[in-house]
């Protein structure tokens, strides 16, 4: 008997979608832990082009008795509170932070999609809320870190950060997806 190669057959079904699937959600940095839940932020590319930033809130459901750590809700991402940001959405939230004092800011961006994300802050904290017509409302808090006789909003920059590198990437339309190797998500289509 000789031997036939199975190159044909293998050709045959990557050119019918048999192949390997092609990742489209890219989680940016690490969750961010707040009080009340955890947030993640993602660069998720469209089939049809372009880029859009995830804002996902895991919300806390309690504490473990044995150690008092968190314990969050296990959704995947599809079914939990998110909303989803065109470049110049993103922008927007960067700039308007940036432009208020977030010991007492108090804005909202509505994406006119069915989901808007709220801000309101005090000299100790930010509360951040997710509102979505389909998935119901998420929110946390990240509290201010006292250095010396200033408060230091220094989780919710980060989250402000990672919303910043996600809006610069998607505004260049060119993902590497090798810098997201190491990074871990939950799914592949953050909605």
């Amino acid at each position: 008997m000789s031997f036939q190669s199975n190159q044909y057959n293998s050709n045959y079904n990557n050119q019918q979608g048999g192949g390997e699937k092609k990742k489209r959600y890219f989680r940016l940095g690490k969750k961010i832990y707040a009080n009340g839940g955890i947030v993640e932020v993602g660069i998720w590319s469209s089939e049809k082009g372009g880029y859009f930033i995830i804002i996902t809130i895991k919300t806390e459901i309690g504490k473990d008795p044995s150690t008092g750590a968190g314990v969050y809700q296990q959704k995947m991402n599809t079914e939990l509170p998110s909303i989803i940001l065109n470049v110049e959405e993103a922008r927007a939230i960067v700039e308007g932070v940036r432009l208020n004092d977030l010991s007492n800011i108090n804005a909202v961006l509505d994406t006119k999609r069915g989901s808007k994300i709220l801000f309101n802050g005090s000299g100790t904290s930010v509360k951040v809320s997710i509102e979505t017509s389909a998935k119901g409302s998420a929110a946390v808090t990240f509290e201010a870190t006292p250095v010396g006789s200033v408060n230091v909003h220094a989780g919710f920059n980060n989250f402000i950060k990672l919303i910043e590198i996600g809006y610069n990437k998607a505004l260049r339309n060119k993902l590497d997806p090798e810098e997201f190797s190491s990074a871990e998500s939950d799914d592949d289509t953050p909605f």
